[in-house]
């Protein structure tokens, strides 16, 4: 009788042990799955997206012509004709100046990517926005400034004092496994992550010396307005959002 009793309190202490051991790892491994919820990266905005836009006051270029005075600008026989940006209509152009009227930005402008999923469990969990693919973003210009070297840089300078940070043409997004943003997705509901670059806006007038290549003479000035949206460097922009 002894023996048999020893045995059965042996049993019921290993019962308790495993017991009292197994459901808080299985419960543990459970919770932890069932929370990370597992989105799916896109390129494709949002419905809501709606980028700012800026209308030109004004597209027409100005000549303002002057008396006609010689300038240290070498006839095209057989000499370098100086820096010139751009021709046409037999006169060379060169860049003097350019004149911002109006500066302004906008955080959600170029759109980068997105993740969305539906939490179906019964507690929060978290959604994680990872660059899944590198995007390179590209700055949108009306103008002569799109393709005129001197005349970008001379823009994109000016627009940095206006607005306080860094711009470029371009900015390459590039694909990663780092989580970039993190939303809380309540159970029973929808959530989403969209990144942005932001967007930096100038308008102004390009300001050249009007020169004729035969005579050398400075024929005037000619105001040409121009525009761009750029692109602001090593600043993403995260809306994130959820709904039932």
């Amino acid at each position: 009788m002894k023996k048999n009793a020893k045995s059965l309190i042996l049993l019921a202490t290993l019962a308790i042990s495993i017991g009292s051991f197994s459901p808080t790892v299985y419960a543990s491994s459970l919770v932890s799955e069932e929370n990370v919820l597992e989105g799916q990266w896109k390129n494709t905005p949002p419905s809501s997206f709606a980028p700012k836009i800026k209308q030109m006051k004004d597209t027409k270029g100005k000549f303002t012509w002057n008396d006609g005075r010689i300038v240290n600008f070498p006839s095209k026989e057989g000499k370098s004709l100086g820096t010139l940006d751009f021709s046409e209509g037999g006169l060379y152009f060169s860049l003097n100046n350019y004149i911002e009227h109006d500066s302004d930005y906008d955080e959600k402008h170029f759109f980068i990517g997105s993740v969305e999923v539906y939490n179906r469990s019964s507690s929060n969990g978290p959604l994680y926005y990872q660059q899944a693919e590198t995007v390179t973003t590209t700055w949108t210009t009306t103008g002569r400034v799109g393709s005129e070297g001197s005349l970008a840089t001379k823009l994109l300078s000016t627009l940095k004092l206006s607005v306080g940070f860094d711009v470029a043409k371009s900015v390459t997004n590039t694909a990663s496994s780092t989580v970039a943003y993190t939303l809380t997705v309540p159970p029973q509901s929808w959530g989403a992550i969209d990144a942005y670059n932001w967007g930096a806006y100038s308008e102004g007038v390009a300001v050249y010396r009007v020169i004729d290549p035969n005579t050398g003479k400075d024929l005037g000035k000619y105001e040409e307005p121009t525009s761009a949206w750029a692109v602001r460097k090593n600043k993403v922009y995260f809306d994130a959002y959820t709904w039932k």
